[in-house]
C-alpha cells in the first residue's frame, strides 16, 4: 500500500489550526422527547446496532447476558415502525464471547455480521434477518461462516450496495493488524483480501456507499509516533484516492463516515493533545470534522481532495468528547458525541457519567441537545441511523446510573446499573456546518511501527501489570476505554504484554464480561500479550492485581475475590498471580504480611506511574502519600518471603512505568512462566538488565555454590549514563557504586501541581552554579526550559503531569549556604544540601506546592556494562539492586535469596 496523500486539519505539530464556525453554537440541555427502552430487562444489554430497511422498518439489535458465569451471549434485537414493535427476535447461537455486531439494509430486510470464538479461533459470523410475511416475526437465515483471512478478525463493518454487501475488518497479518475486504452476493462470500500490507497498526475501518455504488472507507493507524486519520475508495478490492484525513498530534483516532450520494463524504474524529505520552489516556479528547469533495480542478482528475475543515471542538466548556459519529439525513448533518458530567466527588467518593448529545445544523446555527438517560459508561453505545421520512433514529445503551447516585454511600459500592438499549426519535429541520478552507501539507511516508521494530536485547520484554479504565471509579474519566488501554499498548506504550485490572467492586457482571471476552479479542501472541486481572482491595489486608492465565476460565465471583490470596477459588494456583502494592502506606490499608501466600504471590509493585515508590521513606520517588518509616520489603525479608519485583502504571498514567521480564517467547504462556519464576524486573523507562548472585539468576531462590559475587549487567544506553548502582540487603541499602566527580546531579520532581499553576516555575540554586538541566521524559515535558543561567532556571509548565527534571550542579565548597529553590507563584519550597543525604530523597509541600528532591551524587563515568558485589553468602539473606540513571529513571531487580536445597521454597 502506498502512502495516503497528506493533508492535514494541524500546522505544526501539536497546534490546532484554530478556527470557529460561523455562527455560535446554541445549547439546549434535553431533548423534550423521551426515550423507548426496548431490551428486556431482566438482561443486561449493550453495543447496539441498528439499520433502516427500505419499507422504513428500524432494525435494532445488541448483546445481550444473563447469568454471571456465562461466557456465550445471546443478540436480542427489535424491528419496529416508528416506535411500535413489530417483532422481536434472538440468536441463541451467538458463540462464544459475541462482540461487534453490525446491520445493514440487504433486501427486504437486513444483514448482521459479528465475531466471535474463544482464544486464538475468533471468526466472523453472518445471518440474513428477514420479516415474514405476517411482518410480525422475524425469519433468521442460514448461519455462515464469513472468509477472514486472519485468525484474530475484529470490528467487522457492512455496507449495503444494489446487489452486493460489502464488509470491511482488522485483523492480525503478522504482528501489525491490518484492513481485509470481502464481498457477498447472490452466490455468496468472496474470499477476503489485505487491503492494507503497511509497518504499521491499521484501526477502526468504516465504510460507506454513495449514490453511484462507489465505496468509501476511513480508517486510523499508528506510524511509530502518533494515530492519524487517513480515507480511501475501494476500487477493485483496492485502495484508491488515499488521503491523510488528520495528522500531527498525538492522537487522532476513532474515524467515522458518512456519505451524500454525490460522493462528497463527512468524516469526524477524536483529536487529543497527548495519549500514552504521559498522564491518563482520555483526560482531554476534542472533536474533528472534515468534508471530502469533489474538486472541479482539472489537476485532480475529479478525485476526492480535502476541501473544508471544522475546528476541533463543537464545545467550549466540555473537555472530555467522544466517540463522534456523523449521520445524514434527508436534509441535512446530524452529529452524536459523548461526554463526561458529573464528574464530582460526593462524600469523598468520585462519580462520573458519559450522556450522548446529539448537535444539529440549521438555520446557521449549531444546536447541541443532551439525550435524557444516556448515562453510562464511555464506550461508544450509541448509533444514529436516518430515517427517509425525515430526522433520524437515536438507539443507545445507557445504565442511567445517575439515578443511584444519592444511594452510593462507600468507594467499594459500584455505580454500575444493568445497561438497557433504548431507541429515540430526533427531529431536524437540516442543514449543514459552514465549514473553514484547510491547508494541505506535503505528503509524507508512514513511519515504521513499533510492532515491527528489532528488539534491542532478545528476550527482554517489557508490559504493564496494573492498568484501568473507566470501569473503575477512581480516575474518573481519564483512563479511557478498554480499546484505548490496547491502542495504548501496541502503539505509543510499545508494551509486549499487559493486562486491565479493573476493581471488581466497581464492575458487575456484564462489565466483567466485557473485560475477559476483549482480553481474548486483542491478544496477539508475537505482539501482544493480553493477560486478563482485576484489582481486589481488601480492607485494611492491603491492596492486590490478580493476573489470569486464562480469562475464560474466571467467574464474575465477588464471595472469591474477597478472600485472601491463600484461599482464593476464582483460578488455581498454577494460574493466578496475586501482586500486592502500596505496601508501606501508614493508614491502615498496607499489605497484611500474613495473607503473604509464596504460591500465589510471587510479585509485588515496589513503583506506580501515579504515585511513586513504596520501597520506604525518604528512597527515591517516594510515593506522595502516607509511606510509613518502617521499609515494607524488610518485613517480608525478616519472614523468609521470596518475591519478585515490578513497576506498573495504575490511573491516570502511562509509559512512566514497567514490568520488565525474561522469557523465552512472546506468548501467554511464555510470559506468564516468567512472572511466576520471577525472572522480572521494575523500571521507570524500557531499558534491559539483568542481576544474578553466583549461581543464582535474577528472582531465584536457591543455594550459593559459586563465588558469592553480586553482578548487575546493564547496557550502556545513548539516553542517558548510569548515576549509580546500589546493593540492598534484605531491605535496606547495603553498599554503593558512585562517582567522585565534583559535579552533582539533582532529580526535581514537582508531583500533583494543580492547574492553577500553570505559568512560570523557576528553580534557584544558592552556593553553586547549574551545569546542566535535562526533563526525565523529553518526548513529554511536564514543563519546558525558558532560560538557563547560573544560579536560575526558567521553566513553563506545559500540561497538569509530573514534572522531573535532571539538575547537574557545581557546588562551591567555601559557600556558607547551600540550597535549591523551586518557586511557583507564590508558594517556595527550599531544600538544603545537608539536609538530603546522597542517593537518598526530601519530599516538601508548601500549599498546592509538593516538591521532592533526589540527590544523586557525582556520576559513575565512564559508565560499565556491568558491576559487581562481593556478598557474605550466608543463608537467609535476600540481595537486590537498585540501578539510577543520570536522567532520573530508576529501576530495580528482583531479590534474589541464599537458602539451603532442604529448604521448603
Amino acid at each position: 500500500m502506498s502512502a495516503p496523500t497528506k493533508t492535514t486539519t494541524l500546522g505544526a505539530r501539536g497546534l490546532w489550526l484554530v478556527a470557529l464556525l460561523s455562527s455560535a453554537i446554541l445549547f439546549s440541555p434535553e431533548t423534550p422527547e423521551k426515550p423507548t427502552w426496548v431490551s428486556d430487562p431482566k438482561q443486561a444489554a449493550f453495543e447496539p446496532t441498528a439499520c433502516m430497511d427500505s419499507s422504513g422498518h428500524l432494525w435494532a439489535l445488541w448483546i445481550s447476558t444473563g447469568r454471571a458465569k456465562e461466557t456465550t451471549a445471546r443478540i436480542a434485537g427489535t424491528v419496529r415502525l416508528g416506535s411500535i414493535a413489530v417483532a422481536e427476535f434472538t440468536i441463541e447461537d451467538a458463540g462464544l464471547f459475541p462482540a461487534a455486531p453490525h446491520l445493514a439494509a440487504w433486501k427486504s430486510g437486513a444483514y448482521l455480521v459479528w465475531e466471535a470464538g474463544g482464544d486464538g479461533a475468533r471468526q466472523l459470523f453472518g445471518r440474513e434477518l428477514t420479516l415474514a410475511e405476517s411482518r410480525d416475526e422475524v425469519i433468521l437465515g442460514e448461519l455462515e461462516i464469513l472468509p477472514a483471512g486472519t485468525p484474530r478478525p475484529l470490528v467487522p463493518r457492512l455496507a449495503a450496495r444494489k446487489d452486493s454487501l460489502a464488509l470491511v475488518y482488522q485483523g492480525l497479518r503478522g504482528s501489525n493488524y491490518e484492513l481485509f475486504f470481502a464481498t457477498r452476493d447472490a452466490s455468496g462470500w468472496s474470499e477476503s483480501r489485505a487491503l492494507t500490507t503497511t509497518d504499521t497498526d491499521e484501526w477502526n475501518p468504516r465504510v460507506a456507499v454513495d449514490g453511484a455504488d462507489g465505496l468509501h472507507l476511513v480508517w486510523d493507524f499508528f506510524d511509530g509516533e502518533s494515530f492519524e486519520v487517513a480515507y480511501a475508495r475501494i476500487e477493485g478490492g483496492k485502495l484508491e484516492a488515499q488521503r491523510l484525513v488528520a495528522s500531527g498530534a498525538p492522537f487522532q483516532g476513532y474515524p467515522e463516515l458518512a456519505v451524500e450520494t454525490d460522493g462528497t463524504a463527512w468524516i469526524a474524529w477524536e483529536a487529543g493533545p497527548q495519549f500514552g505520552k504521559h498522564g491518563g489516556l482520555r483526560s482531554a479528547r476534542n472533536l474533528g470534522l472534515a468534508k471530502l469533495s469533489r474538486s472541479d480542478a482539472p489537476e485532480n482528475s475529479g478525485a476526492l481532495a480535502l476541501e473544508r475543515l471544522a475546528p476541533g471542538s463543537l464545545m467550549a466548556d466540555v473537555s472530555q468528547r467522544g466517540f463522534a459519529r456523523p449521520t445524514l439525513t434527508t436534509n441535512g448533518l446530524l452529529l452524536t458525541y459523548n461526554f463526561p458530567v458529573r464528574a464530582n466527588r460526593k462524600r469523598g467518593h468520585l462519580f462520573t457519567s458519559w450522556m450522548t448529545s446529539v448537535v444539529e445544523f440549521a438555520d446557521g446555527q449549531s444546536v447541541e441537545r443532551r439525550v435524557p438517560m444516556s448515562d453510562g459508561n464511555s464506550d461508544p453505545d450509541s448509533v444514529l441511523v436516518a430515517d427517509p421520512a425525515g430526522g433520524a433514529w437515536l438507539v443507545f445503551s445507557s445504565d442511567r446510573r445517575r439515578e443511584q447516585f444519592d444511594q452510593v454511600s462507600a468507594w467499594s459500592d459500584s455505580i454500575e446499573r444493568r445497561p438497557h438499549v433504548a431507541i429515540l426519535r430526533v427531529n431536524s429541520d437540516g442543514g449543514f456546518p459552514q465549514l473553514l478552507e484547510s491547508t494541505p501539507l506535503p505528503q509524507t511516508e508512514p513511519k515504521e511501527s513499533v510492532n515491527r521494530a528489532a528488539k534491542p536485547t532478545p528476550g527482554v520484554y517489557f508490559g504493564d501489570l496494573h492498568r484501568h479504565t473507566h470501569l473503575s471509579r477512581c480516575a474518573g474519566a481519564k483512563d479511557g476505554t478498554i480499546l484505548d488501554a490496547y491502542r495504548y499498548a501496541r502503539g505509543p506504550g510499545a508494551l509486549d504484554f499487559i493486562a486491565i485490572t479493573d476493581h471488581f467492586q466497581h464492575m458487575k457482571p456484564w462489565s466483567w464480561f466485557c473485560s475477559k471476552r476483549d482480553a481474548i479479542r486483542y491478544h496477539a501472541p508475537g505482539s501482544l500479550v493480553v493477560l486478563s486481572g482485576v484489582e481486589r482491595v481488601r480492607a485494611k489486608r492491603g491492596h492486590y492485581n490478580d493476573i489470569y492465565f486464562d480469562p475464560a476460565e474466571v467467574p464474575f465471583d465477588v464471595d472469591s475475590w474477597m478472600r485472601p490470596p491463600a484461599r482464593f477459588a476464582p483460578a488455581p494456583p498454577q494460574h493466578v498471580i496475586s501482586i500486592p502494592h502500596m505496601m508501606a502506606v501508614d493508614d491502615g490499608t498496607g499489605f497484611d504480611w500474613d495473607e503473604f501466600a509464596e504460591d500465589r504471590t510471587r510479585l509485588f509493585e515496589i513503583y506506580q506511574g501515579k504515585r511513586g515508590s513504596y520501597e520506604g521513606r525518604g528512597l527515591p520517588y517516594e510515593a506522595d502519600d502516607r509511606v510509613e518509616e518502617e521499609v515494607a520489603l524488610a518485613r517480608g525479608f525478616e519472614r523468609g518471603a521470596h518475591f519478585g519485583l515490578i513497576a506498573a502504571s495504575d490511573h491516570a498514567s502511562s509509559s512512566t512505568s514497567f514490568a520488565g521480564l525474561y522469557a523465552e517467547e512472546l506468548t501467554r504462556e511464555s510470559i506468564f512462566k516468567a512472572l511466576q519464576n520471577r525472572r522480572c524486573f521494575a523500571a521507570t523507562v524500557a531499558r534491559p538488565l539483568d542481576a544474578s548472585l553466583g549461581n543464582l539468576e535474577m528472582g531465584s531462590s536457591g543455594e550459593l555454590t559459586e563465588e558469592p559475587i553480586f553482578r548487575v549487567s546493564v547496557p550502556e544506553n545513548p539516553a542517558a549514563s548510569v548515576a549509580y548502582v546500589e546493593l540492598v540487603r534484605d531491605g535496606f541499602t547495603h553498599e554503593r557504586l558512585a562517582g567522585s566527580g565534583d559535579v552533582e546531579n539533582w532529580i526535581l520532581s514537582l508531583r500533583k501541581l494543580p492547574l492553577a499553576h500553570r505559568g512560570l516555575l523557576t528553580v534557584e540554586v544558592e552556593g553553586g552554579e547549574f551545569e546542566g538541566v535535562r526533563p526525565r521524559r523529553p518526548d513529554a515535558p511536564g514543563a519546558r526550559i525558558l532560560a538557563q543561567e547560573k544560579h536560575l532556571l526558567k521553566l513553563r509548565r506545559e500540561d497538569f503531569i509530573l514534572i522531573d527534571f535532571s539538575v547537574a550542579i557545581r557546588w562551591d565548597p567555601a559557600a556558607e549556604v547551600q540550597s535549591v529553590t523551586v518557586r511557583s507563584g507564590d508558594l517556595e519550597a527550599e531544600v538544603p544540601r545537608a539536609s538530603v543525604e546522597l542517593g537518598t530523597s526530601r519530599s516538601l509541600k508548601r500549599g498546592d506546592l509538593r516538591v521532592q528532591a533526589w540527590r544523586q551524587g557525582a556520576l559513575l563515568e565512564p559508565s560499565s556494562d556491568e558491576y559487581s558485589f562481593r556478598v557474605s553468602g550466608e543463608l537467609g539473606h535476600s540481595y537486590y539492586a537498585r540501578i539510577a540513571w543520570s536522567d532520573g529513571n530508576l529501576a530495580w531487580t528482583s531479590p534474589i535469596r541464599i537458602r539451603s536445597n532442604e529448604e521448603d521454597e
